[in-house]
């Protein structure tokens, strides 16, 4: 695939938070300009074609087995002194995080403390071992807790909805205004995933099915990094100068700009480990 957008700048994996003078992608595009792709598969671009590549929380949702693959590919599509920026939830600070209130509820247990250290244990294991959409995470976020500024500093505005319980499922109409937004790639992808499920929600197994399908659909966190893993996974696939970085800190240019990662001062995933290399 040619590149043609007005910047070269590619962003993977881009859900609903993306900027329209960059070529953005996604397996399940939430808007007609994102172009639907299945990274698995590998990225539809020519060898160095590029200036920036980014990613956010995705990364976490590949396999350890072709996670280098995956980064392969990006180094690949570019350019020479092109800039590869990633985001991925920080398992560094989960781990400090469940260690702080781990001997907190040891030493001197508080209310807050017990909340803050159920929380932690949730945001470690939850969205690896869960076998349906939302987990334990989406109960807990909706039980009305009482540590909600903690779950607030540590996932954002994002869950806010959820926190207040003002999230709502979307209309019979939303729901065909969205499919209809959809490139044709996207529908087709869209209408086998459904047909296969309705086929199979009446075939002996169902349920084993059902779960097996759904922990290979992408919600499942395959692996976790911290700020040593992520580097020597950059730099294992040819990547140079590599560092951590905040929200706000880039070498691309105009970063600022973009709001891809954040606004203002608000960090849009406050758990995030932020890390940039040059190829």
């Amino acid at each position: 695939m040619k590149v043609e957008s007005k910047l070269k700048y590619l962003n993977v994996g881009c859900g609903k938070r993306f900027h329209q003078d960059w070529l953005n992608i996604d397996v399940l595009p939430a808007d007609p300009g994102v172009i639907h792709c299945d990274v698995t598969k590998g990225l539809p671009f020519e060898n160095e074609s590029l200036k920036v590549v980014y990613h956010s929380h995705v990364l976490e949702h590949i396999p350890k087995s072709t996670a280098k693959t995956f980064m392969s590919e990006c180094f690949r599509v570019l350019e020479p002194g092109g800039v590869i920026r990633i985001a991925v939830p920080d398992l560094e600070g989960i781990i400090r995080n469940y260690l702080r209130f781990l001997d907190q509820n040891i030493q001197n247990p508080t209310k807050e403390s017990k909340e803050n250290y159920e929380w932690m244990m949730l945001e470690l294991y939850d969205q690896v071992v869960r076998d349906h959409s939302g987990g334990e995470m989406q109960v807990y976020l909706q039980s009305n807790p009482g540590n909600k500024s903690f779950v607030l500093s540590r996932l954002g505005e994002e869950v806010r909805p959820l926190l207040e319980g003002s999230s709502s499922k979307l209309s019979l109409s939303q729901k065909l205004k969205k499919f209809n937004s959809m490139s044709s790639s996207a529908k087709m992808f869209f209408v086998r995933s459904v047909l296969s499920s309705l086929i199979h929600k009446f075939l002996p197994g169902k349920k084993y099915y059902q779960v097996g399908k759904f922990r290979s659909e992408g919600e499942i966190h395959q692996w976790m990094y911290d700020q040593y893993s992520l580097k020597k996974l950059l730099e294992d696939v040819g990547f140079k100068e590599v560092h951590k970085v905040n929200a706000f800190e880039s070498s691309i240019p105009e970063w600022s700009n973009f709001n891809l990662d954040g606004e203002g001062e608000v960090v849009f995933k406050p758990d995030s480990l932020f890390m940039e290399g040059i190829k």
